[in-house]
């Protein structure tokens, strides 16, 4: 069965400079060699500290950042999507919805630029109304909705274009711990309904446990296990996922 999406041996370099004139000083590897699959409505857990380079896949695969090595194949199509064009591919959900929001445009005009995406078809009070939000929300700009609205409103955003791939970085771990699960619940029926296929970067196993089948654990850059949910939870093969599964309830797992 051919994947929706693979990525081939992934890597990203930085520059390091400094000086007066900033000059390069060095390079920082932020991913090396990083290869995996996702099938049609897949979900995929990717797990590490802080610094493993989860945040930097995450962008390279919403095209926020281009790869230094390797490449991410569409369905066996190597690329030549346009920007608009993978849009309605692929689309991010952000840890922090206000600052994936812009505040200076209702949110009426933003789902509606959005909305462009897919060729129409659908309203934005449809779109508020698939993530539980009033039609006059579009009326108002970003600031007057809490955290949790603002979360649903970058969702209804992000499902917008119509994505068959949706990309989630530490969805609720800006949220309070009492919206926390309506916004998992939320995702979780959405992929449901669309038949969507997740990548999820979290640090949270027990967001990864309720959300994905598969999980990809990161260390330095660098894949250091891979397997399914339950598999990597009861038998954790590497000392870095013994060692990020050690403050988890066994009841959790």
């Amino acid at each position: 069965m051919t994947p929706l999406l693979e990525c081939q041996t992934l890597s990203k370099v930085f520059p390091v400079r400094g000086g007066l004139l900033q000059a390069r000083r060095g390079v920082v590897s932020a991913l090396t060699d990083v290869s995996f699959d996702l099938p049609v409505g897949g979900a995929l857990g990717v797990v590490g500290e802080s610094g493993s380079g989860k945040s930097t896949l995450a962008r390279i695969l919403a095209r926020f950042l281009a790869p230094t090595g390797g490449r991410v194949l569409w369905e066996e199509s190597g690329g030549g999507f346009s920007r608009r064009e993978w849009a309605g591919r692929v689309q991010m959900v952000f840890q922090d919805p206000a600052a994936s929001l812009n505040p200076r445009l209702t949110v009426g005009t933003q789902l509606a630029e959005a909305l462009a995406v897919s060729g129409g078809g659908r309203t934005v009070a449809e779109a508020l109304a698939e993530v539980g939000l009033p039609a006059d929300a579009r009326v108002h700009y970003p600031h007057a909705f809490s955290g949790g609205q603002k979360q649903r409103i970058a969702i209804a955003r992000a499902l917008a274009p119509r994505p068959r791939l949706l990309v989630a970085d530490e969805p609720v771990s800006a949220l309070d711990l009492s919206v926390q699960a309506q916004i998992l619940n939320l995702l979780a029926d959405l992929r449901d309904k669309h038949k969507l296929a997740l990548i999820l970067i979290s640090h949270d196993w027990t967001v990864v446990r309720h959300m994905t089948d598969r999980v990809l654990v990161l260390e330095r850059g660098r894949a250091v296990e891979s397997g399914t949910t339950e598999e990597v939870l009861a038998r954790p093969q590497s000392e870095t996922t013994r060692a990020l599964l050690a403050g988890v309830p066994e009841a959790l797992r």
